[in-house]
């Protein structure tokens, strides 16, 4: 035997049994499988043993057990590896083609008599939608970004195809946590909401019977479609793919003439798309990507938006019973909330000792106004037009101001990046002269300290001594051109344009303001000789159609703000900071309790 082992055609036995171990799930296994496999069994329990939204549960179950066994990497299997055959399959989820196939097929099987009948009802269902919005706010809070907290937030929705559709759009690293909790809560219907509804109504109340609906006309329930898609798609275009489909499928249905259309939409596409929807999404929970606690974050704030959303729900229609009236001024005060207060959490030491590195602030939008604009065109880049609700007040020199940074891709021009946010003080009004002298800030007239002193005089002391080189400090300042020679110690004196200024157009102008104008014309500003050039125009004035603000951190060295980048156009103000709300030490992961409601100064 001995022998046998040492010969060569031992070792090449020996060999392949090797290899083939390797590339078994046995040998590939981790506990995240064993976890998730028993996660996906669990499923399949709920599902066939007590009959939990089986269509959901059971592909879903069963994806997550295909999902999770173990293989080598390469073997073009897993969902996410090009080439393979789930790969192939996820494409329908990944980018957003199942759940609308999904919409037609529920449009198809909905009957609408009831809402066509009792319009009210359509604010009982905005009522539930409030666990999105304490989803939001709870995820930007744990430090999601704000695409990622409004892809969680929709999990209070219950809607699963609508989950899946917003994260592929918004967050699609996490798509797969996202759609795996808005089915499993939306499985967990007949479990979760029972109590929640005990606990916020009487016996008396569960009693209530609802009247039956009044006759509805077949063209009542025609017209109910198309007008429904003009007016929620003219409201949210964006939601276009979902309601169209769903407003097309109730159309089959209630037209009477294309009933084999509607068996279809209604039955064999919506059961083949469910199956591949669950058993795709399922899938996708590899352990490798799935088990982070990212993941479980999700689990918990999506189990909070479902709670809140019955919450919400049921106490709305309990007002709406009771109290009419209040019932709608509580609406309205959480939609002044919405729109009105923003949080962000400060990533950096640039606006120290105000603010730390940990604070999260709270944002007061109404002091300029909330802002109203496109939100998707400007999430892929594209141009938007920003509009203002009225304001209750003005920014003041030395407010701390949060704001879209306004040279994301290059510091020679301005574009609007609605997920990067910078926090500074403004140190400089649209009609202000601003000057930095010795690395002190100045306005022309103002008799005010602006900004840090400390720091400045920091900063000037470091100069001094010519020791900027040794603290790395980029001494260099806007415009960056040698007609205007400025550095962030001698800076100015610049004017800051107010909207409907209008300024003679010299070289110099055209230096310092060459940024600005050609973000509001979206054309090139050119200098020939002493003739300015927009495009292959020669002008000689220019008016201004935005105001602009001069901002600056509080800890001078290195920070980037308006000396190095230039002027704040004020659409990018999203308002001003006014309280911490929390705060973190990021190195000791402790609260900084001496810091919470600190009001900023």
């Amino acid at each position: 035997m001995t022998m046998f082992l040492e010969s060569g055609f031992g070792a090449f036995i020996g060999q392949n049994l090797r290899e083939f171990w390797s590339i078994t799930g046995f040998a590939n296994a981790t506990w995240g499988h064993i976890v998730m496999i028993a996660v996906g069994l669990f499923f399949l329990y709920l599902g066939i043993k007590h009959k939990m939204e089986p269509m959901l549960l059971v592909p879903i179950g069963f994806g997550i057990l295909i999902g999770n066994i173990p293989f080598h990497d390469g073997m073009q299997i897993g969902v996410y590896e090009e080439g393979s055959v789930l790969n192939y399959l996820y494409f329908g989820v990944k980018n957003g083609i199942y759940p609308p196939l999904i919409f037609l097929g529920i449009g198809a099987m909905t009957d609408f008599s009831a809402l066509i009948s009792n319009p009210k009802l359509m604010t009982i269902g905005a009522a539930a939608q409030l666990g999105i919005f304490g989803a939001y706010v709870v995820s930007l809070a744990f430090g999601f970004t704000a695409a990622e907290a409004g892809a969680i937030g929709i999990i209070g929705g219950a809607d699963g195809p609508t989950a899946i559709f917003l994260s592929s759009r918004l967050a699609p690293d996490m798509m797969g946590s996202i759609a795996i909790a808005a089915y499993s809560y939306m499985a967990l219907v007949p479990v979760l909401q029972p109590w929640i509804m005990k606990l916020c109504t009487t016996k008396k109340e569960r009693l209530i019977r609802m009247r039956p609906p009044r006759p509805i006309s077949k063209s009542e329930k025609i017209m109910f479609p198309i007008i429904g898609l003009l007016l929620t798609c003219f409201l949210v275009p964006s939601g276009l793919p979902l309601l169209g489909m769903l407003f097309l499928g109730n159309l089959l249905k209630e037209s009477g003439v294309t009933k084999r259309l509607a068996t279809t939409a209604g039955g064999p596409l919506i059961d083949i798309v469910t199956i591949l929807i669950g058993l795709t999404v399922g899938a996708s929970t590899q352990a490798t990507t799935f088990l982070t606690e990212k993941s479980l974050l999700v689990f918990a704030i999506g189990a909070a938006s479902f709670i809140i959303a019955t919450f919400g729900g049921v106490l709305f229609v309990k007002f709406l019973n009771l109290f009419l009236i209040a019932c709608g001024v509580v609406v309205i005060w959480i939609l002044l909330q919405v729109t009105s207060i923003a949080t962000f959490k400060i990533p950096s030491d640039s606006m120290e000792p105000a603010l730390l590195a940990g604070d999260n602030i709270l944002v007061n939008k109404w002091v300029m106004g909330g802002r109203i604009f496109n939100i998707w065109d400007a999430l892929e880049g594209k141009e938007v037009k920003i509009s203002r609700l009225p304001g209750l007040g003005k920014i003041q020199r030395n407010d701390v101001l949060v704001f879209n940074f306004p040279y994301p891709a290059q510091w020679d021009s301005i574009g609007l990046n609605v997920m990067s946010y910078y926090v500074k003080r403004c140190v400089a009004l649209p009609g202000d002269t601003f000057e930095i002298r010795k690395a002190h800030y100045w306005v022309r007239g103002c008799e005010t300290s602006l900004g840090n002193v400390e720091s400045q005089d920091a900063l000037m002391r470091i100069v001094a001594n010519g020791r900027e080189k040794d603290y790395g400090i980029v001494m260099s300042g806007y415009p960056y051109n040698g007609l205007v020679d400025w550095d962030i110690v001698c800076f100015g004196p610049l004017y800051l344009p107010v909207k409907g200024d209008e300024i003679e157009m010299n070289p110099k102008h055209a230096v310092l303001y060459r940024n600005v104008i050609e973000w509001e014309q979206r054309k090139k500003l050119f200098l020939l000789g002493d003739t300015i050039l927009l495009n292959d125009s020669a002008i000689h004035a220019y008016r201004f159609k935005e105001n602009y603000y001069f901002v600056a951190g509080d800890k001078v060295m290195n920070s980037q703000d308006s000396r190095y980048w230039g002027l704040l156009p004020e659409p990018f103000i999203v308002g001003k900071a006014v309280r911490i709300w929390k705060s973190v030490d990021k190195d000791t992961g402790k609260v900084r309790w001496k810091r919470i409601f600190k009001k900023i100064e």
